[in-house]
Protein backbone atom coordinates (compact mmCIF):
# COMPACT_ATOMS: atom_id res chain seq x y z
CA UNK A 1 0.00 0.00 0.00
CA UNK A 2 0.99 3.81 -0.68
CA UNK A 3 0.60 6.42 1.31
CA UNK A 4 1.15 10.08 0.78
CA UNK A 5 1.77 11.88 3.47
CA UNK A 6 1.91 15.88 3.21
CA UNK A 7 3.56 17.86 6.21
CA UNK A 8 2.75 21.31 6.30
CA UNK A 9 5.79 23.63 7.69
CA UNK A 10 5.57 27.40 8.27
CA UNK A 11 8.94 29.26 7.86
CA UNK A 12 9.23 29.82 11.64
CA UNK A 13 8.92 25.92 12.20
CA UNK A 14 12.35 24.77 13.63
CA UNK A 15 14.03 22.35 11.41
CA UNK A 16 16.27 21.61 8.51
CA UNK A 17 14.71 22.95 5.16
CA UNK A 18 16.35 21.97 1.75
CA UNK A 19 13.83 23.38 -0.40
CA UNK A 20 12.50 27.04 -1.09
CA UNK A 21 9.89 28.11 1.04
CA UNK A 22 6.62 28.89 -1.35
CA UNK A 23 5.34 32.00 -0.63
CA UNK A 24 1.21 32.33 -1.47
CA UNK A 25 0.47 35.41 -3.59
CA UNK A 26 -2.07 37.49 -3.09
CA UNK A 27 -4.58 35.65 -5.40
CA UNK A 28 -4.46 33.12 -7.70
CA UNK A 29 -2.27 29.15 -7.51
CA UNK A 30 0.74 28.62 -7.02
CA UNK A 31 2.90 25.61 -8.20
CA UNK A 32 5.30 24.08 -5.50
CA UNK A 33 7.71 22.45 -8.51
CA UNK A 34 10.76 24.07 -6.31
CA UNK A 35 9.22 23.98 -3.16
CA UNK A 36 8.68 20.68 -1.97
CA UNK A 37 11.43 18.21 0.28
CA UNK A 38 10.24 14.18 -0.52
CA UNK A 39 11.74 11.97 1.88
CA UNK A 40 10.83 8.10 1.58
CA UNK A 41 9.67 5.62 3.86
CA UNK A 42 9.44 2.23 2.75
CA UNK A 43 9.09 0.88 6.49
CA UNK A 44 5.93 3.17 7.17
CA UNK A 45 8.06 3.82 10.54
CA UNK A 46 8.04 7.74 10.73
CA UNK A 47 5.64 10.14 12.32
CA UNK A 48 4.91 13.37 12.34
CA UNK A 49 6.29 13.89 15.38
CA UNK A 50 9.67 12.79 14.11
CA UNK A 51 9.44 14.49 11.02
CA UNK A 52 10.22 17.50 13.67
CA UNK A 53 13.54 15.85 14.59
CA UNK A 54 16.67 17.66 13.17
CA UNK A 55 18.07 14.86 11.99
CA UNK A 56 15.05 13.34 10.17
CA UNK A 57 14.66 16.90 8.57
CA UNK A 58 17.74 16.60 7.28
CA UNK A 59 17.28 13.59 5.28
CA UNK A 60 14.56 15.14 3.15
CA UNK A 61 15.41 15.53 -0.18
CA UNK A 62 14.60 19.35 -1.65
CA UNK A 63 12.71 18.51 -5.29
CA UNK A 64 13.11 20.67 -8.51
CA UNK A 65 9.86 19.16 -10.38
CA UNK A 66 6.43 18.56 -10.09
CA UNK A 67 5.49 15.48 -7.57
CA UNK A 68 5.38 12.03 -9.10
CA UNK A 69 5.99 9.50 -7.48
CA UNK A 70 4.62 6.42 -9.84
CA UNK A 71 3.78 2.97 -7.44
CA UNK A 72 5.87 2.86 -4.33
CA UNK A 73 6.07 0.53 -1.26
CA UNK A 74 5.57 2.61 1.71
CA UNK A 75 5.20 5.77 2.64
CA UNK A 76 6.57 8.96 0.76
CA UNK A 77 6.42 11.77 2.82
CA UNK A 78 6.33 15.77 1.19
CA UNK A 79 7.10 18.63 3.18
CA UNK A 80 5.46 21.77 2.12
CA UNK A 81 7.15 25.22 3.76
CA UNK A 82 5.10 27.93 3.25
CA UNK A 83 4.79 31.64 3.96
CA UNK A 84 1.61 33.70 3.93
CA UNK A 85 2.37 37.63 3.57
CA UNK A 86 -0.77 39.12 5.32
CA UNK A 87 -2.18 40.28 2.00
CA UNK A 88 -2.89 36.74 1.42
CA UNK A 89 -5.91 34.92 2.36
CA UNK A 90 -6.14 32.99 5.11
CA UNK A 91 -7.19 29.63 3.45
CA UNK A 92 -6.05 27.99 0.42
CA UNK A 93 -6.52 24.85 -1.32
CA UNK A 94 -4.07 21.77 -1.55
CA UNK A 95 -5.02 20.12 -4.74
CA UNK A 96 -3.75 16.55 -5.81
CA UNK A 97 -4.07 15.61 -9.35
CA UNK A 98 -3.76 12.00 -9.29
CA UNK A 99 -6.76 10.13 -9.25
CA UNK A 100 -5.15 6.81 -7.75
CA UNK A 101 -3.83 8.11 -5.00
CA UNK A 102 -5.46 5.32 -1.61
CA UNK A 103 -4.58 7.16 1.26
CA UNK A 104 -3.25 10.86 1.53
CA UNK A 105 -2.78 12.37 5.14
CA UNK A 106 -2.37 16.42 5.81
CA UNK A 107 -0.57 17.09 8.62
CA UNK A 108 -0.77 21.20 9.60
CA UNK A 109 1.32 22.62 12.57
CA UNK A 110 -0.77 24.36 14.95
CA UNK A 111 0.48 27.03 17.25
CA UNK A 112 0.85 24.85 20.36
CA UNK A 113 3.33 22.18 18.40
CA UNK A 114 0.63 19.66 17.60
CA UNK A 115 -0.48 19.48 14.26
CA UNK A 116 -4.12 18.95 12.63
CA UNK A 117 -4.32 16.10 10.73
CA UNK A 118 -6.69 16.06 7.81
CA UNK A 119 -7.12 12.41 5.56
CA UNK A 120 -8.22 11.74 1.80
CA UNK A 121 -8.10 9.41 -0.71
CA UNK A 122 -9.95 6.77 -2.16
CA UNK A 123 -9.73 4.01 0.99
Amino acid sequence: MFRLIFLILITWASGAFAATPITLPDRGQVSIRNGWDLLRDPGNMLTSEGMSQPEVARACVGQTSEPALGYVNGEAWLRLTVTRPASAPPMWLLELRSPLLNDVTLYVPQPGGEYQRHVAGDR
